[in-house]
């Protein structure tokens, strides 16, 4: 009797890569849908509330811009959003629900929930109560996402407030001119960062530069000029700061964003090829114009590094404050080796490290060794474990492509096209300073530290994809 030819299992090979395919355009249709529900449920908030609406995104511009501001101020600038939020509930609520539902939205929420569960293993439950609280800012996007129409006017107000940092700085720098003590904040010399602490304030104004550089290197008229002129003060107020890390991680993002302009000006030609290439000039002489008005500072705190290092490579002194971070970012490593998936807890890295010295037989007291291990990414893998900074690295790549505007639109004919935002304007800062954000968190963990935790869930909450408003 003839057998019968088996039936296809659609196990075989070329089966799975068409269900990869499926499952792609299902993701894509997903992200369709949503936007047009998004759509719906901010028309709704908005039909039944225009008054709240218009309130809400004053509240919104004022929480972004208290973010910028002094400690004592940042620490309470969410409680104004959070209470209108909470007032505008029965509106809004629907809202929240897209927002917690994106793929931006989803990320954090499943970090703060991951850092709050890290407590229960945790080598110091005080401190890691103490670092688990910054976790409050992924609130953030949610309570925005009812005002993202409005994105525009709320990336003005963490530009405004940015501004006013550096006038800190200049108000500082006043008072070491004259001598004036009132109007001197307790800096080191050679380190003028405002009302922030020095690395704090150099993180910070990495991510201010990066709301400027889109308009200043790509963009057109006036916005060049008023980008170009925020770009070139947010410089010379890095380079004030003496921080050696937002540095190097704002001349990365300078050549980053000039590469991408080259890239569009040798694409488009003509007279657009020309503007891009005098854009990346002026870029590339703000550096070294900050550079040589900060020369003498500059220069100083360079030398101190070169030694710290020599005295690190040649004489094994871990004491001083480079070699110090090179022994902090080397302990995350090893504590991220040694508890790969679940991380040592939130919290609980300085007590590990001083635990292992000891059980290596090295006085703690020789070393120095702070709360963090002086880079995010090894601070994410060592306190969470690995899987978590990989969710964490998504998250972010996540809030970048939804910055740029990578929306799924679906015009005649129900084909899919991308629509991106302009490169060239405002539109684009937040997603270009989440980008030098994450170059500076090579040499700070920005996840620790209320302030530059705060900056970059804002950022990110002005990135949230499905949003209403085109842009």
């Amino acid at each position: 009797m003839e057998a019968k030819p088996s039936e296809p299992s659609g196990r075989g090979d070329g089966a799975w890569p068409g269900r990869v395919r499926a499952g792609a355009l299902g993701l894509v249709a997903g992200v369709y849908l949503s936007q047009s529900g998004a759509e719906r449920a901010h028309a709704m908030q908005f039909r039944k509330d225009g008054l709240g609406h218009r309130i809400h995104t004053w509240v919104a511009m004022v929480t972004l811009a208290g973010i910028c501001s002094r400690t004592a101020v940042a620490e309470f600038a969410l409680v104004p959003l959070a209470a209108y939020s909470a007032v505008r509930v029965l509106n809004v609520w629907r809202c929240w629900v897209y927002a917690a539902l994106s793929p931006v939205g989803v990320l954090m929420l499943v970090l703060a929930a991951w850092a709050w569960l890290s407590l229960l293993w945790t080598r110091d439950i005080g401190q890691g109560l103490d670092e688990v609280y910054n976790t409050r800012w992924v609130l953030l996007p949610g309570m925005l996402w009812p005002v993202l129409d409005q994105r525009r006017k709320l990336i003005g107000a963490l530009v405004v407030g940015m501004i006013l940092a550096n006038l800190s700085q200049v108000w500082h720098a006043i008072g070491v001119r004259l001598d004036v003590g009132w109007m001197r904040f307790p800096r080191m010399p050679d380190r003028n960062s405002g009302w922030w602490q020095p690395v704090v304030g150099g993180v910070m104004l990495t991510g201010a530069l990066g709301l400027h550089l889109p308009a200043a290197v790509m963009g057109k008229g006036r916005v060049r000029v008023i980008g170009g002129a925020g770009a070139i003060v947010t410089l010379l107020g890095i380079f004030a700061t003496g921080t050696r890390g937002a540095m190097l991680a704002s001349i990365g993002l300078v050549a980053i964003v000039c590469a991408v302009a080259a890239v569009r000006g040798v694409r488009a030609g003509g007279l657009r090829r020309r503007g891009a290439w005098v854009s990346m000039g002026v870029g590339l002489a703000a550096v070294v114009g900050a550079g040589v008005v900060m020369g003498p500072g500059l220069a100083r705190r360079i030398e101190a590094a070169r030694v710290d290092l020599s005295r690190a490579i040649e004489e094994k002194d871990f004491y001083s404050d480079t070699g110090g971070r090179l022994l902090m970012g080397w302990k995350g490593i090893e504590a991220a080796r040694a508890h790969p998936w679940l991380g040592i807890g939130v919290g609980a890295y300085k007590r590990w490290c001083l635990e292992d010295l000891e059980r290596q037989g090295i006085d703690p007291a020789t070393r120095n060794i702070q709360g963090h291990a002086h880079n995010a990414y090894i601070h994410l893998a060592s306190s969470f474990g690995v899987p978590a900074m990989l969710v964490a690295m998504v998250a972010v790549v996540a809030a970048i492509v939804g910055g740029l505007g990578a929306c799924v639109c679906v015009g005649a004919g129900s084909e899919v096209r991308w629509r991106w935002v302009d490169p060239g304007s405002y539109d684009a800062g937040p997603a270009c300073a989440i980008v030098g954000l994450m170059l500076v968190a090579m040499f700070d963990p920005i996840v620790s530290n209320m302030q530059t935790c705060a900056l970059l869930c804002a950022l990110m909450g002005l990135c949230v994809r499905p949003r209403v408003g085109g842009r």
